[in-house]
Parts: structure tokens; sequence; C-alpha cells
């Protein structure tokens, strides 16, 4: 029903949103069919039990239809963000772990799967990736393409400029803790930068919140005396 390319595509979108293993695409396109069945099955229902119109009849299982076939990509595109936001996040924290275990003497894949292994509780999401990498750095005899998936497959720009970080420093010879321990600063840098014009954007945010809900009730406080005096003083 799906061609190879539709179905690659879905792949990418699950394991960019941090959703893997061999049931996860035949569970995503079952959700999608159920979906697409089910509701147009309830909104029709809901329509005999409202005795609607013969145009609400049609209008109501296609609408259902609709949104049956959106939902699910709806879904995971939610779950992609949110994924994406949490490795920018936990990354920066796994850098410094890295740092810590080239500077004792581990190399590349082991590293990786020290830092997978100790952040799978507080940093799950980098852990599940950093896991996964290991596997094909051990299954792979070229390392560069298992570091080209780490990048591809998360879809985040700060992992793919750490993909490349370790492929240039495998490449060039470059020390690897120090690659690892500039790239952690730039990355907090643009997180700091990044929290700071979120702060910058409240006070606008907040003046249609307080021009509808607190100056309304400052002009009673401070002029309903005055409109209560002079009520008082027209009635006598």
């Amino acid at each position: 029903m799906l061609s190879a390319r539709m179905l690659s595509d879905f792949e990418k979108s699950l394991a960019s949103a941090g959703v893997r293993g061999p049931a996860a695409l035949r569970l995503f396109i079952g959700g999608k069919i159920v979906a697409l069945l089910a509701l147009p099955a309830l909104m029709w229902l809901l329509a005999s039990e409202i005795d609607a119109s013969s145009m609400m009849r049609l209008m109501l299982p296609a609408g259902g239809g609709v949104v049956g076939l959106m939902l699910p990509d709806f879904i995971l595109n939610r779950m992609r963000d949110r994924h994406a936001k949490r490795l920018a996040l936990e990354l920066p924290d796994a850098l410094d772990m890295m740092v810590i275990c080239t500077q004792a003497g581990l190399g590349l894949g082991p590293t990786i799967l020290r830092v997978a292994e100790e952040l799978v509780h507080s940093h799950k999401g980098v852990a599940i990736e950093f896991a996964q990498t290991a596997d094909e750095l051990q299954i792979m005899t070229d390392a560069q393409i298992a570091l080209t998936h780490l990048g591809e497959r998360s879809g985040v720009e700060s992992v793919r400029r750490l993909a490349s970080t370790l492929v240039q420093s495998a490449q060039y010879g470059t020390p690897l803790s120090d690659a690892l321990r500039t790239l952690a600063a730039e990355l907090r840098t643009e997180l700091v930068t990044r929290f700071e014009a979120r702060a910058a954007r409240l006070p606008v945010l907040l003046t249609l919140p307080m021009v509808m809900f607190i100056l309304p009730c400052l002009f009673i406080i401070v002029g309903g005396p005055a409109v209560i005096e002079v009520m008082h003083a027209l009635t006598h």
C-alpha cells in the first residue's frame, strides 16, 4: 500500500521523535489506519444520535476522516519537537561527561557507551541516541558512518555539530577533549542567549493581560469611591 520512500520517511520521522524499534513503524501505520476508520464511524454515530440533517451526516464523517488522517502526524510532530528540545538541553552535560571519559583514556566508542549508561535516567533523550550510536560503532568498520547517522537521525543542529566535530577530530587527529570542551561551552552560550531572548519578550507578552485584567481593577479601586460619592451627591 505504501511506497518504499514513504516508509523510509516515516522511519526517519519516528527516529527523530525518539520512537524506535522493529514495531514502531507498524504501530504508527496501524494507528493511522485505525484513526482513519474509527473517527468517521464515531462521527456518523454522533450524527445519527443528534438527528442531524443530511448535509451534516455527510460533513461530520468527512471531517472525522480528515482529522483521523492528520492526527497521528500531528502527535508525531509534537513528539519530535519535544525530543529535539530535550536533546538540545541535555547535550552540554553529555559533552562534559565525554570530556571526563576521554581525559581518563577511553576511546570514542567506550566513551559514548559509558555516557549513555550513566545518563539513561537523568538525560534519557541523549542516552537513547548515544546508545544506538555505540551499537553502530561496534558493528560498522567505519566510525564516520555511525557518527553521520547520529546527526541525521536526531535532526538537531547541535547533535549534527557534535557528529561533525567527532568526525573531524578522528580525521585530523586533533585532541578530542579540547574539541568537546569548546563545543560544550558554545552550546551553553547559545542556550543562555536563547533564554535571555525569551525573557526579553516577557514584558511584551504581559502587556495585553495587564491591560485586560489589572488596569480595570486598578481603575475601579482608584475611581470607585469618587464615583460612589458623586452618585450619593446626585441622589440627595
